[in-house]
């Protein structure tokens, strides 16, 4: 075999495909492995081979773009064929340092017609997915996947986490379909980060086009249109894994996709507390541990407690449990430089701050006013300090008896998160 070629084939179940990779000695260290499992809920059986290939390939074609090796299927869909130029377009675009030069050979190119017209949405019941599935007039059907944030191995905190989804989707009248993959654990993506200088593979690179492929036999099935929500504000130039100009280029079946992106994160927490507070008892943020759905520690949850206290909500009532400590935490990780702030949405909290949060029963003049004058667009992250204090932080909140529990928990998360994003 060709040292810069990968083969794929897929092996068929009812309910789901496994894809094979050959990968050549050259390319090895490259993968975790050489194979990817899909599952999905409904009988699958129907879906041509064609249609199955779209996620085989999406799952290493952002790799062949970054390192320019060819990839080899016997047959694709026709609509994905046609969009794969423009998709490499994109990546050409945003990653200039990416060679681009490989190819995709296709055996047979087979034209897909996907048998309904409904809408799909990617779901975790974030504040970005929960708003979309909110403000859309007619009701998508919800996908949550099973390893994409929480891995394969974690099955107790998936069952905990598809029940709590299972609640939103049965209260407000939507229709809910879970997928099971290991699509994340195929490429070796720390060393790809290293050798290109990249931030991280998964978010920074691939999460997009992995998870909307991943949809397209179940796609074929139901729907004729995928909306993703927008995890950055509009007008936001720095490149990530899901912008509008990549996500629209995918298509398969006949299918299109929707990237919403016409509000800011803290507009869309002040969109669901005016019009569907109901619905924010459902909200999960948190992906800093394997036990709780909102850790109520973590940078990400910070944010959004905040956020929810600005747009005059009680975090209380949406799955966090707020302790006033959390307000010296956010300052001494901004001083010490040990927590990634992401610049954007601290800013929107920010801008967004009126006289209205001081009717909080958690309301900290002293932490508001700082936060008022923070700079974050000029902070420094420390990646060094930021291990050091996390693991301060466990020790000192932990209760005795529960530290072992949190530590194994976020431990593995820990160990998860760097294999499949760095």
């Amino acid at each position: 075999m060709p040292e810069n070629l990968i083969r794929i084939s897929i092996t068929r179940k009812n309910r789901g495909f496994t894809a094979h990779y050959q990968i050549p000695n050259s390319l090895r260290k490259y993968f975790n492995t050489n194979k990817v499992i899909y599952e999905y809920d409904e009988n699958i059986s129907n879906v041509p081979d064609s249609v199955l290939f779209v996620p085989a390939v999406c799952c290493i074609l952002p790799l062949s773009y970054a390192l320019g090796f060819d990839v080899d299927v016997p047959e694709l869909d026709d609509d994905f064929y046609r969009s794969e130029p423009r998709i490499r377009a994109v990546y050409r675009k945003w990653f200039p340092e990416f060679s681009c030069h490989g190819k995709l050979i296709v055996g047979n190119i087979i034209k897909n017609k996907s048998r309904k017209k409904k809408s799909a949405l990617l779901f975790s019941a974030g504040v970005d997915s929960l708003y979309s599935a909110m403000r859309c007039k007619r009701k998508p059907i919800l996908y949550t996947i099973w390893g994409a944030d929480i891995p394969l191995s974690e099955r107790s905190f998936w069952e905990k986490t598809k029940n709590h989804l299972n609640g939103f989707s049965k209260n407000f009248g939507f229709e809910l379909k879970t997928v099971k993959t290991s699509m994340s654990e195929l490429v070796n993506g720390k060393l790809v980060v290293r050798q290109l200088k990249l931030r991280d593979w998964w978010g920074e690179v691939s999460h997009s086009i992995l998870m909307l492929s991943l949809l397209s036999p179940s796609i074929f099935e139901n729907g004729s249109e995928i909306i993703i929500s927008s995890t950055h504000a509009p007008g936001h130039s720095r490149r990530w894994g899901s912008m509008p100009d990549l996500d629209s280029s995918i298509r398969y079946c006949g299918v299109t996709v929707e990237h919403i992106r016409d509000v800011n994160r803290q507009e869309k927490l002040q969109y669901l507390v005016a019009n569907h507070p109901e619905a924010l008892k459902y909200l999960r943020v948190c992906y800093s541990n394997f036990d709780s759905l909102n850790c109520s520690r973590c940078e990400k949850c910070a944010r959004t407690m905040i956020g929810l206290i600005i747009a005059g909500f009680d975090p209380d009532l949406c799955g966090f449990k707020f302790d006033k400590k959390i307000y010296e935490t956010v300052m001494q990780n901004y001083k010490g430089g040990s927590w990634y702030f992401f610049a954007g949405y601290w800013e929107n909290l920010k801008e967004n701050i009126t006289k209205k949060v001081s009717k909080s029963p958690h309301y900290n003049p002293a932490f508001f006013e700082w936060l008022k004058s923070a700079d974050f667009k000029n902070y420094k992250f420390n990646p060094k300090k930021k291990r050091r204090e996390e693991i301060k932080t466990y020790l000192r909140d932990a209760f005795p008896l529960r530290l072992p529990k949190r530590l194994l928990s976020e431990t593995k998360h820990r160990l998860w998160r760097l294999r499949i994003m760095h």
